[in-house]
């Protein structure tokens, strides 16, 4: 969600230096082959398509056939290009957010995963996901933050979240959490109501995006930006292109 927000925004940022006109579109990822067909008539209308996630994978395919397609990771097609998203400085940033724990005086740190069992021919952003995990974690334990195995949960099914921080956190929850996926803040922001913790006092959330808002489901959520740099890069193209 937060990579797509910045996107957006560097697609905006974009069109206004090099004279493009951008269209934001939201395809529903339940697509009967009618719909797609529809939604191809639409989009090869346009110079280049840029998608945000992986959801609509037969659409994305088809549509590279016809006009330049931006994806966020490698479709088969070698000759499409892509969004890589191993070109962000992911260490330095998690190294601000360590840095940010720290200067929030926490001695305890906490880190939650979603890592869902998917299909093995699907895209999976789970090694991504417990590479972040990682790197968030050495860094804390550089700074002497704390960390212990029950603060540090890994679940494949966001239905067993609630219950596993019920069994966790029974007797000590950690001063510090980063929500490692984007529909982590609520289910932890509902757990700490239920316990009369207060997020920003009793425990401090940092989260890598909401899943509700591009800006982040709770003024207290630290979410995580990703660079413009990319986006600016794809409108050059674009640009040549079209030229």
């Amino acid at each position: 969600w937060t990579s797509a927000a910045q996107f957006s925004n560097g697609l905006l940022a974009g069109a206004q230096k090099y004279g493009a006109e951008v269209s934001v579109f939201h395809i529903d990822r339940r697509l009967n082959d009618m719909q797609q067909f529809r939604w191809l008539r639409k989009l090869k209308k346009f110079d280049a398509a840029v998608f945000m996630d992986h959801q609509l994978l037969s659409l994305q395919t088809q549509l590279a056939q016809i006009i330049p397609v931006f994806t966020p990771g490698p479709l088969q097609d070698p000759d499409v290009p892509y969004i890589n998203y191993n070109r962000f400085d992911h260490r330095k940033i998690m190294s601000h957010l360590v840095d940010h724990v720290d200067e929030c005086g926490s001695k305890t740190v906490g880190v939650i995963s979603l890592l869902r069992k998917i299909p093995d021919n699907t895209y999976s952003p789970s090694d991504f996901f417990r590479e972040r995990a990682k790197m968030f974690i050495d860094g804390c334990e550089k700074y002497g933050i704390r960390t212990r195995d029950s603060f540090c949960l890994c679940l494949n099914d966001i239905t067993e979240v609630k219950t596993a921080l019920e069994t966790a956190w029974a007797e000590e929850y950690p001063e510090f959490v980063f929500c490692n996926e984007a529909y982590l803040p609520k289910i932890l922001y509902q757990f700490c109501a239920e316990k009369g913790l207060k997020i920003g006092e009793d425990i401090k959330i940092a989260a890598y995006a909401s899943g509700m808002t591009c800006q982040g489901l709770f003024p207290e959520i630290t979410h995580i930006k990703t660079t413009k740099n990319i986006a600016n890069t794809i409108i050059r193209y674009c640009k040549l292109v079209i030229s």
